[in-house]
């Protein structure tokens, strides 16, 4: 019974440390779109809510990287977005797309201008 009570109490301290440890901007992020992909590394993050149209990049290691993506729409040119975020922390970019188009994008970690690893892609309706 009373290591019951002890894993218990740390599981709840555990919880309530990982509450505190990601804000609320990357919490939010995740809870907001869907399709997410992560650098293999897992220093960056990106997903598409197609609500709003709204790419977010996020930063969700304290590796001393930074986040970028990469995404096409229907011009067909391939954009590549870089932020300087601290862990935790998300760029949202509204696109303001229409309801038929889609997008492809796919989640890099960088050092400087130096791509260190990216996701696979994943394209997206912004119909939802």
């Amino acid at each position: 019974m009373r290591i019951r009570r002890i894993v218990g109490a740390i599981a709840l301290t555990t919880a309530t440390v990982a509450s505190f440890v990601m804000p609320a901007s990357a919490a939010s992020a995740a809870g907001s779109c869907g399709h997410e992909v992560f650098s293999p590394d897992g220093g960056a993050m990106a997903c598409f809510n197609p609500t709003g149209e709204y790419l977010f990049i996020c930063d969700t290691d304290a590796d001393g990287h930074h986040p970028g993506a990469w995404y096409v729409r229907g011009d067909l040119l391939w954009h590549n977005v870089q932020y300087d975020l601290s862990a935790g922390n998300c760029h949202d970019l509204n696109l303001d797309m229409a309801e038929s188009e889609s997008i492809t994008y796919y989640a890099c970690n960088y050092e400087g201008s130096d791509e260190l690893n990216c996701s696979s892609w994943v394209t997206v309706s912004a119909n939802g």
